[in-house]
Parts: structure tokens; sequence; C-alpha cells
């Protein structure tokens, strides 16, 4: 569905098949299991925790990717009192489960229809990751939906995302063809989104996943300025002024979560991260094709991750 009516920039398609070939290589696989959890997370899971903004810091082998928790990082004593009353809660919980098990009483779980929008979508990688998470809960019934400005990505995203998804040509900035109040949660990754828009579509309570690259990501390849090719880095003080933009829009910030590893790239690895992102849009093809065969192998990733909830008015 196309509800611009016609294109408004975006990525081109020989962008999108660099991202898809790249990103089904597994080397941001934390970074999309990270939004898929925030997007499901529950309703009582958020409560609990709203006084206790941690950190959860994924660290990665050169040659594997493996997340890890780090719970005690940054996190207040009023956090871990927190988290201990979650854990007892959660036991108790268990053991009432056992019981009513070994009665022979069957425990029903409703599930609850759970609505999530992509807003800025791409080829669809991370929406197809919310999807496959929310598979193997009975807890909630997903709706999902992605737009993205580009018609060639909303065309690859409906391809990829098959019927598990109502997906169209829209803007994430302005004029979301969605009503009022109607969204449980929001992912944007590496994405813009207008936080007065959010504010309007997301629900009292709801949440906004917004991911993007830190401040080291890629830093290796950025040593490749100067060499034909530009490779952009992250704006210095945006992450805060996003912040300051949504807090402005009647959010609050719930939780924050770095992840930092290393990729051990081919070179078509490093072309493609390069052409599927920002750089893309100011080098020519031929000239990042070049850079590449040089570039450095071994290079940083870097995210952070930032749940937003929309406060009760």
């Amino acid at each position: 569905m196309n509800l611009l009516g016609r294109a408004r920039g975006g990525d081109a398609r020989a962008q999108l098949r660099a991202r898809r070939a790249f990103l089904s290589r597994g080397h941001f696989s934390e970074l999309a299991a990270a939004v898929a959890e925030e997007a499901l997370a529950r309703d009582d899971d958020a409560r609990e925790g709203e006084e206790a903004v941690g950190r959860d810091v994924a660290s990665s082998s050169l040659s594997s990717s493996v997340a890890r928790t780090d719970a005690s990082t940054d996190v207040s004593p009023r956090a871990r009192k927190l988290a201990k009353k979650r854990a007892e809660r959660r036991r108790r919980r268990d053991a009432e489960e056992g019981e009513r098990a070994r009665g022979d009483v069957d425990a029903v779980v409703v599930a609850r229809r759970w609505r999530v929008v992509d807003f800025g979508c791409g080829e669809g990688y991370y929406a197809r990751a919310v999807r496959d998470a929310a598979m193997v809960r009975d807890d909630i019934a997903l709706e999902l939906a992605a737009f993205d400005v580009a018609k060639d990505a909303a065309d690859l995203a409906a391809a990829s995302l098959g019927g598990d998804a109502r997906v169209a040509v829209a803007d994430a900035t302005r004029d979301v063809p969605l009503m009022d109040d109607s969204v449980d949660a929001v992912i944007s990754v590496f994405a813009p989104r207008s936080p007065s828009e959010l504010a309007r579509l997301v629900r009292a309570g709801g949440r906004v996943c917004v991911a993007r690259p830190g401040e080291d990501h890629m830093r290796e390849l950025r040593e490749l300025n100067g060499d034909g090719v530009t490779v952009l880095g992250v704006e210095p003080g945006k992450s805060d002024r996003v912040d300051a933009s949504m807090l402005s829009n009647g959010f609050e910030i719930v939780r924050r979560r770095e992840i930092h590893g290393a990729m051990t790239l081919s070179e078509e690895d490093v072309f493609d991260v390069l052409y599927m992102g920002p750089s893309g849009h100011h080098n020519e093809e031929s000239a990042i094709r070049a850079a590449a065969r040089d570039a450095p192998r071994v290079v940083t990733k870097s995210f952070e991750v930032v749940v937003y909830r929309r406060i009760s008015e």
C-alpha cells in the first residue's frame, strides 16, 4: 500500500539489497534481539522497573557474537532491591503454577493483543525479529505494521514478512496513518521519527524503542576518509538531543542498553555495510568497492538502545 502517492526519498533498491545481504550474515543479531525484546516487554515488567534505569552490555569475541547481560553495571541500590523483589514474585508465581499442575488444574494463558509498528522498516530485518520473538510466546497476539518512505523498501519488507504484517509506503515523521493512542510499541532503528507523532500514536504507558549507533561504531572504517570515500560518523550530541525531544513530548526514559563488540568482515561485508547506510548516499558505488579492498577487516560495532515510555496524562 502506498500512502504517499509518490516517493519522497529513502534508500535505493541496491542499498536495500546490500543491507539485506549484510544483515543476513548475523553481524547485527544482538541488536535485533534487544529491539525485539524491548518491543514485546510486558507492561507489568516496565512498571516494576520504572525507577531503575540500568544498562545491559553485550560483548562479542572476534569470531562470534555472544551477548551477555551485566546486571550490576550502573544499577543503583534501589534498582537491585526492585530486582530482588521481582525475583521473589517470580519464585512465588512459579511455585503456585507448580501446585496447580500437581493438582491437575489447567492454567490458561490469555494472549493479549499487542500492536507494534516499525517506523522506517527498510527491508524488514528488525520487524522480522519482532515477529519471530512473538511467535514463541503464548501471552501475546501480535499485530505488526511497518512503514518506510521508500517504495522499494516497503516492497522488500512486505515480501519478507508475508501476511504477518501490514506494510505501507508512509512517512514516519508526519501524518502517520494510524489512530490516536492505538499503538503499544514502536521500534525505530537507524531511522528518522517525529516525537510529536509518536506522542499522538502511542497509548499512555506504551513504549518507543529507538536504536542508534554508538560514537565508536565502525570507527576503523572512518579511517578510510580521505581515500576517495566519505564514511559518516555519529553527529556529536545527537543522543542528548533525541532524549530531550522525547522527554519534551511526554515520554520518560525507561531503560538504556549498550551493545558493543567486534566484527570480522570480508571485503564484501565491508562494501555492504558502507553502501547500505548513509555513506551510500554520499559516495559512488565504485568508490566504496575500491575502498573495501584495503579496508580493515576487524571493525567495532556499537549500538545504543533506548526505551521511552509515554507518560499517562
